[in-house]
């Protein structure tokens, strides 16, 4: 297997994808179940005229990436992680490959 293998808890989305609803919230992945926050901890809301740009990389962002690239459980995640605990398989790796990302489907 090519590129670092990173441990069930990580998972590209979080760098490279933005899911938005109807209500205005924000998500890292169209299964999360949680959303993406401002610093002062209220959720994200587009149709209040919060900007996906203020957020992307704020405190709360970087905290999930940070707990995905140390193996930490993330909140939010539990849908993936009851999915990989059941024997499906789940995004667990991510390569990059001449400067595209290449999401690989891995099973242990």
């Amino acid at each position: 297997m090519s590129g670092k293998d990173y441990g069930k808890t990580f998972c590209p989305y979080p760098w490279i994808h933005v899911m938005t609803q109807p209500t205005g919230t924000v998500s890292w992945c169209c299964v999360a179940r949680d959303n993406f926050k401002n610093d002062d901890g209220t959720m994200v809301d587009l149709n209040k005229g919060d900007k996906i740009e203020s957020v992307w990389n704020n405190d709360h962002m970087r905290k999930i990436r940070k707990q995905m690239l140390n193996e930490e459980v993330v909140h939010g995640c539990n849908h993936c992680y009851d999915l990989e605990d059941m024997g499906f398989q789940v995004i667990e790796q991510i390569t990059f490959v001449t400067g595209l990302s290449t999401v690989a489907r891995v099973k242990k």
